[in-house]
């Protein structure tokens, strides 16, 4: 026995249009249940950005109804499938991107946990994407927002910008609006800032993350050293010589502070540099 995902898809789908949307979540809770039931395991992330992308294709034909789908599923009693609401944002965002966008922070606010937000931001990032330097005043914004889920959705959307248009100027932007996140103790948005830097910076162009990184010569804050030897333990790729002959200078002046945390973050920095 099997669930077949487009007879589901297409069901839920009419409810939605027609304006069912209580119906269309619980029949989505029951879609949820019964493959629990039948497969013994929870529903696997493929199956469910399968759904999504199904439901995704409709939502033209009643935008509106399958927004409050979407925040209605997004409640603590769909934990286990809330996948499927990335790709529905996205098809929404196409359609009416300032609200959308709007929308996407109100539930991150609510996120749980990273996975959360890392659902949300393949449909807050679409339209973004696409003409990054016309929404840098809104990701000021929202990276200054004191909700840590928010910070962290602004965060992964910045990486992907750099990634995306691998452009100096963008990047160097982009690494500007993570400047004050580098100092920020909370271990969700040091790891993404680093992380970030370090898997999409790095490879959008070495010598803007250089020289950022050089801008903070005189800091003495061992949470934002500890963050940029992290950019080399995630980067995995070969620095380039002219990027490294800027660095080194750097982390061997950090490497002789008396703070012993910033001493040895930059000695472990080196070892990488130095390779």
């Amino acid at each position: 026995m099997t669930i077949d995902i487009k007879i589901e898809s297409a069901r839920i789908s009419l409810e939605i249009i027609s304006g069912s949307v209580e119906q269309a979540c619980e029949d989505y809770k029951n879609v949820l249940d019964n493959y629990r039931f039948i497969t013994s395991s929870p529903m696997e992330k493929s199956y469910l950005i399968s759904l999504g992308t199904l439901l995704a294709r409709q939502v033209r034909k009643q935008p509106d109804n399958f927004l409050k789908f979407c925040t209605s599923i997004w409640s603590d009693s769909f934990k286990d499938g809330k996948e499927p609401i990335g790709s529905i944002l996205a098809a929404l965002q196409a359609l009416n991107p300032d609200s959308i966008i709007s929308e996407t922070i109100k539930m991150c606010r609510k996120a749980k946990n990273t996975d959360d937000v890392d659902i949300l931001v393949s449909g807050f990032e679409p339209v973004i994407l696409r003409d990054p330097h016309k929404y840098f005043p809104l990701l000021k914004s929202c990276i200054d927002d004191d909700n840590i889920w928010v910070k962290r959705l602004v965060i992964v959307t910045i990486g992907h910008i750099m990634f995306r248009h691998k452009k100096e100027d963008i990047t160097t932007d982009c690494l500007e609006l993570l400047r004050n996140e580098l100092s920020n103790e909370s271990e969700p948005i040091r790891k993404a800032t680093s992380w970030i830097i370090g898997s999409y910076g790095v490879r959008a162009d070495q010598n803007a993350v250089a020289l950022f990184m050089k801008s903070f010569a005189d800091c003495e804050n061992p949470v934002v050293v500890w963050n940029f030897t992290e950019v080399f333990r995630r980067s995995k790729i070969t620095i380039q010589k002219e990027v490294s002959d800027i660095l080194i200078p750097l982390f061997e002046k950090w490497s002789a502070s008396s703070n012993d945390n910033i001493s040895q973050s930059a000695k472990s920095a080196l070892r990488i540099l130095k390779k």
